[in-house]
């Protein structure tokens, strides 16, 4: 049937994590957390550079996002910047706090 084509098609398009959130970036570049996510998975596969990127673009969209924080902190300590990385993660720790609170 038609309904199960364009099903097939659609998930192609998302075969793994990576290619699902550059596919909703495409659509819709101003979400945070979509960028953190990709952010996140070039991380783990050791794109780190490309992970960077997608996390600051989080930071700017969301300013006071823990996670985004935390996510350039872990890239920049693997990097040897250290003094930059304890900066974003002390940041992470202090807005995480405050959203618990």
């Amino acid at each position: 049937s038609l309904l199960a084509v364009l099903s097939w098609r659609q998930a192609h398009l998302y075969a793994n994590s990576i290619e699902l959130y550059q596919a909703t970036l495409a659509r819709n570049p101003n979400c945070w957390m979509v960028h953190n996510n990709l952010g996140a998975e070039l991380s783990a596969k050791g794109n780190r550079q490309e992970a960077v990127e997608h996390f600051q673009t989080a930071l700017h969209l969301r300013p006071n996002y823990p996670e985004a924080h935390c996510g350039i902190g872990k890239e920049l300590a693997f990097s040897g910047h250290l003094p930059e990385a304890l900066e974003h993660l002390h940041e992470a720790i202090r807005l995480a706090l405050l959203e618990g609170a």
